[in-house]
């Protein structure tokens, strides 16, 4: 669970730093009708944003762009009718795939494509959330490529001291394992959509919880 005063909340979605730029990035707040049928937040009692309610990350759009994209950015509607095609495919009943391994099955189909685990394959299809399909080819717009940035001389060198650290490393508590393998949390914001993906928002006037 997470606890965030309202000010920093609001502060870091602005920003786009921790919360704003996975977990909200394809939703919008509630919207509340007016007489003219004009767009209108929804507002708590006491003024600001009403932010509650259970939200979902099912976007299947993959967080960098697959090389079959190539450098487009959007699908034209015919590739766009043949990525739902495939999808269908692997969907059905089939292994199941988190995050962007979605849309790499889908574009894979007619080989043999293995998710997260490359020799048994994770348990099927029917345990994950249906995914939401749209024609962007990747979450990231900047570098306009798709493409995560290359690691910095000092972010390799952190990169590098991780690895050792954990190499061949025998836990002496769960103090010594990732929130992710502790299954407490992947972080935020978070892109492993399809996968314990929901979150529940509750607020008061000071505070946000994220659940």
């Amino acid at each position: 669970m997470q606890i965030l005063k309202f000010s920093k909340f609001v502060r870091r979605i602005a920003t786009g730093a921790g919360l704003g730029l996975g977990l909200l990035c394809a939703l919008s707040l509630p919207a509340a009708e007016t007489s003219g049928g004009a767009y209108e937040v929804a507002r708590t009692p006491w003024g600001h944003p009403d932010l509650q309610a259970m939200w979902v990350n099912d976007s299947a759009t993959p967080l960098e762009r697959p090389k079959a994209f190539a450098v487009k950015q959007t699908l034209s509607d015919e590739d766009f009718a043949n990525l739902q095609a495939k999808a269908a495919e692997v969907t059905d009943g089939g292994d199941a795939f988190f995050g962007d391994d979605f849309v790499k099955a889908a574009i894979a189909k007619g080989s043999e494509y293995r998710s997260f685990d490359q020799k048994t394959g994770n348990y099927n299809q029917f345990w994950i959330a249906e995914r939401s399909l749209e024609n962007r080819t990747s979450l990231i717009v900047d570098p306009p490529d798709g493409q995560l940035p290359t690691l910095t001389p000092a972010g390799r060198v952190r990169m590098a001291d991780l690895g050792r650290k954990f190499a061949g490393h025998q836990p002496a508590g769960p103090e010594d394992l990732s929130p992710q393998v502790r299954c407490i949390t992947y972080g935020v914001p978070y892109i492993l959509a399809g996968y314990n993906s929901y979150f529940h928002f509750l607020q008061t006037p000071d505070h946000v919880v994220i659940y």
